[in-house]
């Protein structure tokens, strides 16, 4: 087992460097640097604030919402968490960070409970990314009616997930689906159901509340991600429309999200140089996009890392 953890190491780190290397060799070193020096510092010191907004604000809504049903929780330790794994998250394999979750949850609920709240997450946050890079991609409308769409189908999309969690015909199609896999493929997926199931139940027991706070939760976080990609675009000097961006940014988001590279380099460089193509931005551009928005997330998990060794150096004295 543990030679097979190191082979996907090493080939992650392989897969990251051949791909940054074909990034570095369709550019011009010169023109790169031309562009992030020419970078609008403080249209990227807001995108980095909106973006910190979305992944540490936002995304621990939900969380400590779920965590109140059990007792006293205070928002700023939910945030404090979410902060503070945002360093993790860079330097670790999403695996490792997910664990880490998981242990830094089980302070406030039970571990199988961690483990629904985490699954929870995960799903919702892969759900909230699909549906939108798809709408952004499909139509081609003005703004104003993109974004009601959005709020629309997502809203009936987490009504349709509510409402079938007590649905007897759903359930029988999801045992006839597993019965179709393989034993431990099926098993596994029925766990996944299973958690999913039970944090839609706890969200469900929230009555109007918990729904009103999912769905605040979510949308908010992915429209920080939008807005903040797209001040980063204008920074530097990328022009096009916001619809673009958005269904870009989530195009590679989905596209980090593989597992088969480390915390998505690579992957993020050579799919911005190929999409943003389509739209005769210079490779120059797209990789300075990519660095940027990199920069973004560095800058965030920068402050979780000053968050955590605070917390460390306080305990510490706390124990002298």
């Amino acid at each position: 087992m543990g030679r097979l953890v190191n082979f996907a190491f090493i080939f992650r780190i392989c897969i990251s460097v051949l791909l940054l290397s074909y990034c570095f060799y369709l550019v011009d070193m010169d023109g790169l640097l031309t562009v992030l020096l020419q970078v609008d510092v403080p249209l990227f010191m807001i995108s980095t604030f909106i973006a910190a907004l979305g992944l540490v604000l936002f995304k621990s809504l939900l969380v400590w919402d779920l965590f109140s049903r059990k007792g006293e929780v205070r928002f700023r330790e939910v945030v404090k968490i979410n902060l503070v794994l945002r360093f993790y998250s860079i330097i670790f394999p999403k695996a490792l960070v997910a664990a880490m979750r998981w242990y830094k949850y089980k302070k406030f609920v039970s571990s199988e409970q961690a483990l629904v709240i985490l699954s929870f997450e995960v799903l919702l946050g892969l759900l909230v990314t699909g549906i939108g890079g798809a709408l952004f991609c499909l139509f081609e409308m003005p703004i104003s009616f993109k974004f009601l769409l959005f709020l629309l189908i997502f809203t009936f999309s987490v009504y349709l997930i509510l409402a079938s969690s007590r649905s007897a015909t759903l359930r029988r199609s999801l045992l006839f689906f597993f019965g179709l896999m393989p034993e431990k493929l099926s098993l596994k997926f029925s766990e996944l159901t299973h958690r999913l199931a039970e944090a839609i139940h706890q969200v469900d027991m929230r009555g109007r509340r918990g729904l009103v706070v999912l769905i605040v939760s979510q949308i908010g976080q992915y429209l920080c991600f939008l807005i903040s990609a797209w001040l980063l675009a204008y920074a530097l000097g990328i022009t096009l429309d916001f619809v673009i961006i958005a269904w870009v940014r989530s195009v590679v988001l989905v596209l980090t999200q593989v597992p088969i590279s480390i915390a998505g380099l690579g992957i993020r460089e050579s799919a911005f140089i190929s999409i943003f193509g389509l739209y005769v931005i210079a490779p120059e551009v797209a990789l300075a996009y990519a660095f940027a928005s990199l920069s973004v997330q560095i800058l965030i998990a920068v402050l979780g890392l000053l968050v955590d060794l605070y917390e460390r150096l306080f305990e510490a004295k706390m124990a002298v």
